[in-house]
């Protein structure tokens, strides 16, 4: 049920973001996007001061002119990106991206301008070039506002797609229903939050040491556990993609939490009947390990997966 929940999530947000792919080609790069809304602000002065604006609409002078200042303050913002020699001057790329795609006050500005541009073509005032300035920050909005959409569901495929570790239907409904409103949990305009919250029921741990016996790797049991914890899914480019070596250096997930075992060792049994052992345990990727604490001390060793699909 819990991954039908996440299937369904996902196709919604294919279907929101869904849209037309743009040629990479004819997009400006970032430092000519900033360069281009300082030549936007330059224009627009000029326009404002050539063309009464209020014969189109009343205040739409007053309106240009403070849509300018935002625009300007972007475009100083970000006017060392002019400068940028090397790849490691490019690290918050996409902080500065997001910022110039998203940002609402700017957004609107240029919405607004765009919008002048479009009632002045053919106006004898205004210089062609200044009109093809619409055409450009119309290519690189849509460009970019579509890559945003592709990473944003990229991240949504980490979490919630067939990569991400499987949930048991409690664990789906207080994730997907109650704590994707606490931080950390809910999502945001970049995708959705990197923690999980998980309690599991796991049988498959095997003791790879015992204290009380002092041997490693010898006389191995399975263990069956409860885990209570957080995941943390690493969202970012280059995590969690498939193959073992690649998935070992860097996993989709990490997990850390409590671990509870029972008096009684062994397969598919109740962790918490008789004298429970308590302990911590960490997972990276689907490799996980576990110590119990006490006199009877143990390190356990597991994997991530579900011996009942969906359930534990």
């Amino acid at each position: 049920m819990a991954d039908c929940v996440k299937k369904i999530s996902l196709g919604l947000v294919l279907l929101c973001l869904a849209g037309p792919v743009v040629a990479g080609d004819a997009v400006l790069s970032l430092p000519q996007y900033v360069s281009l809304l300082g030549r936007v602000a330059t224009s627009m002065m000029a326009v404002k001061a050539a063309v009464s604006l209020d014969s189109i609409a009343p205040g739409l002078g007053d309106t240009l002119a403070a849509e300018i200042i935002v625009i300007e303050r972007f475009a100083n913002k970000y006017s060392a990106l002019n400068e940028f020699k090397t790849k490691a001057h490019w690290a918050e790329t996409d902080v500065v991206k997001h910022d110039l795609t998203n940002n609402r006050d700017l957004n609107n500005a240029l919405d607004g301008v765009m919008e002048i541009l479009k009632h002045l073509e053919g106006n004898p005032s205004v210089d062609n070039s200044t009109i093809a300035l619409r055409d450009s920050l119309h290519l690189y909005r849509l460009h970019y506002s579509y890559e945003a959409g592709m990473k944003k569901l990229q991240r949504y495929g980490k979490k919630y797609g067939p990569q991400s570790a499987r949930l048991n239907p409690v664990d789906g409904m207080l994730n997907i229903f109650l704590l994707q409103y606490l931080p950390g949990f809910r999502p945001d305009s970049t995708g959705p939050g990197p923690l999980e919250f998980i309690s599991a029921y796991s049988s498959s741990y095997v003791t790879a040491y015992n204290a009380e016996t002092e041997k490693l790797f010898k006389d191995i049991g399975i263990v069956s556990a409860l885990e209570i914890g957080v995941r943390y899914y690493f969202l970012g480019e280059g995590w969690g993609e498939e193959g073992f070596w690649k998935g070992i250096a860097k996993p989709g997930f990490a997990t850390a939490g409590l671990l509870v075992t029972g008096e009684e060792a062994g397969f598919f049994k109740s962790p918490l009947k008789g004298k429970e052992s308590y302990g911590l345990f960490l997972s990276w990727g689907g490799l996980k390990a576990g110590y119990i604490v006490g006199d009877n001390s143990r390190i356990l060793l597991s994997r991530q997966f579900q011996v009942v699909p969906y359930l534990f």
